[in-house]
This record gives C-alpha cells, sequence and structure tokens, in this order.
C-alpha cells in the first residue's frame, strides 16, 4: 500500500516567476565611437569630397564600432538612426606609449557619479584589477588646491548612451564624446524649438535624458563643419565635421505615435536597468572585478583616430554628403 501524502499531483507549490527573477544575461555592446576628421587649417580649403568618402571608408569621419566576431571596424555609414534607453558615466582614453603603440584604460559606467564610484582598469591587465576607484569628485583632484588627479593620463569623463539601433535592429553603446553629446543637445533644442517652445543647449542636461519617462529618438542626417569650439567654421582654424541629427519623442499613442517602436524600446529599456541593478549587487557580494561595463570596452582595438592623413590633392572644395532624409519613425 502506497505511502500517503498531503499533497495531491495536481497541486503546485510554486509561485508564477515575476519579471527580474531570472538573472538577465551579461550582455557587452560594441561600442560605437566617432570621427571627426580633424583637419588642420591649412589644408582646409583642399578638402574633396574624394577625400571625405575616403576619411568614411577609413573610420576616420563618422561613428563606427569594433565587431569582435568579424575582427574589423564596421561604418555605420548614413543609416544610424537610434533611440536612447539609458545614459551611464565612464572614464576612458588612452595614451602613446611607443609609435603607434597605446595603453588604454576604462572604467565601469555608473548612472550616478556623485554617488557611485568608478574603478578605473588599464586594458589587458592580468588578473584585472583596478588601478584607481573612487567618486569621481575624488579622482579628478583639484589644480587649485594642489590635489593631483588620480585619473590616468589620457583619460576623460564622458557619457555613455545605451541606444537601440533601428536599422541593425541591435543594441549598442553610444560614446558621448564633447562634440557628438553637443549636438544631440542641439537637436533636442530643434525639436524643442519646433514646438514653440524655446530652448537654448545649456538649458539641456543630459544626464537625465532617459529619466522622464520619454524615449528620445534621433537619426542622422548630415555632417557639419565646425571650430574646435563647436562653432560654424567660417575659414579660421582647424575644421572638425559633426553630425547633424533628426530629434523627436517615441510615443505609445496620441499624435504620430508608433506603438511598436515603443515597446520594442520599452522591453530592451528594462532589461538594461534590470541589468544594471544586478551588477550593483554582484558588486556588492564579489567586488569591482565583477563590473559590468569592462569586458566590452577591453576589445584588444585602439581607439578610432580622429585626425585624417595630410595627404590632400588640390582639387576644389566640394560640400559634405547630402543629407539622408527626414523619414522618422517618431
Amino acid at each position: 500500500m502506497a505511502e500517503k501524502t498531503n499533497q495531491t499531483a495536481t497541486q503546485n507549490p510554486f509561485g508564477a516567476p515575476d519579471k527580474g527573477d531570472l538573472p538577465v544575461e551579461r550582455t557587452n555592446y560594441p561600442i560605437v565611437e566617432y570621427g571627426t576628421m580633424k583637419t588642420p587649417a591649412n589644408l582646409v580649403k583642399h578638402i574633396t569630397k574624394a577625400m571625405i568618402d575616403e576619411a568614411i571608408a577609413t573610420n576616420k569621419l563618422g561613428f563606427s564600432y569594433w565587431d569582435k566576431d568579424q575582427g574589423l571596424r564596421v561604418h555605420l555609414g548614413d543609416k544610424f538612426t537610434f533611440v536612447v534607453l539609458e545614459v551611464y558615466s565612464q572614464i576612458s582614453g588612452q595614451k602613446e606609449i611607443g609609435p603607434k603603440t597605446f595603453e588604454r584604460y576604462y572604467s565601469n559606467k555608473v548612472k550616478d557619479s556623485r554617488s557611485e564610484p568608478f574603478a578605473i582598469f588599464r586594458q589587458g591587465d592580468k588578473p584585472r584589477k583596478p588601478i584607481e576607484k573612487g567618486l569621481y569628485q575624488d579622482l579628478k583632484g583639484d589644480e587649485k588646491k594642489g590635489i593631483p588627479s588620480r585619473i590616468p593620463k589620457g583619460c576623460s569623463f564622458h557619457l555613455v548612451f545605451v541606444v537601440y539601433w533601428l536599422e541593425g535592429n541591435r543594441l549598442l553603446n553610444l560614446k558621448g564624446s564633447v562634440m557628438v553629446s553637443n549636438q544631440i543637445k542641439e537637436a533636442i533644442v530643434a525639436a524643442e524649438r519646433g514646438t514653440g517652445r524655446s530652448k537654448k543647449t545649456s538649458d539641456v542636461s543630459l544626464f537625465g535624458l532617459a529619466d522622464t519617462g520619454s524615449l528620445w529618438g534621433f537619426q542622422f542626417k548630415t555632417y557639419r563643419r565646425v571650430t574646435k569650439e563647436g562653432d560654424e567654421y567660417k575659414g579660421s582654424g582647424d575644421c572638425y565635421f559633426v553630425p547633424d541629427f533628426y530629434a523627436g519623442v517615441v510615443k505609445n499613442e496620441g499624435p504620430n505615435a508608433n506603438p511598436d517602436l515603443y515597446a520594442i524600446c520599452k522591453s530592451h529599456q528594462d532589461d538594461v536597468r534590470l541589468q544594471y541593478e544586478q551588477m550593483i549587487e554582484r558588486r556588492k557580494k564579489y567586488g569591482d572585478e565583477t563590473l559590468e561595463g569592462t569586458d566590452d570596452d577591453d576589445t584588444g582595438e585602439t581607439s578610432i583616430d580622429q585626425e585624417i592623413d595630410a595627404r590632400f590633392p588640390t582639387d576644389e572644395q566640394t560640400a559634405p554628403p547630402p543629407a539622408s532624409g527626414d523619414d522618422l519613425p517618431f
């Protein structure tokens, strides 16, 4: 005779799983960098469309990322439409230690640099251990007070935008250099002015761009020539090419809504934020060596060279490539 139990075969002693019960895979997203085609003042007048095309082909102009699987740098061309899912801060950079030889550094990404510490790593160190760590306020030092910076030479503080790339249907880390960040601000200001609201770039803070409940989207349209300070280039000093964007908001309902794109982006955003929360918990338990945002930066590939080679033909100056259109999904 079988032993009796207090539970029948049809009873389920388990509750249904909630979102977040299953660990999120630690996904490393490719890092998108931007080449400005920096051109010395005495050579600007010799720039031709052929030279611009060559700079694009060699990733010295435009957006590109290192593809680990292919072992090469992939240029995004003019097909770069993206939605910002999250914004982090990071410290990274490199210094030249020999002819075309660089020592590269990178840190974890933090949501709030005022309260979350950075851990700075040197590429290739085995075992991987931070060479410096602390709040940014402490790491940067204070020259006026005679407190030296603990940030390695060649490194800088910058934003990282976690974005959903529409044409490629994948998530990327967009490095927010000063020039790229300024152009994102300019696009936001233009979008705001289009609604009748008067804004200046100084009114726009990108740190909390993903925290308002809105999903901001951007589409590359063309390149624009500027000075080092970001002003329109008028023939004096070094010339840089920066990206112009269209900007808008992905809406779930209302005029110009795109509920399908909104659902895709919101789901990705939830996963990105859950992964970050789990990284924080791992760090509490296991230390800095487990920080998310290290493996994806330790690619073995040095950052793109933003200066074009000083080999210019003498053809007449031509305009940058034309705009790619304004068929925005938002």
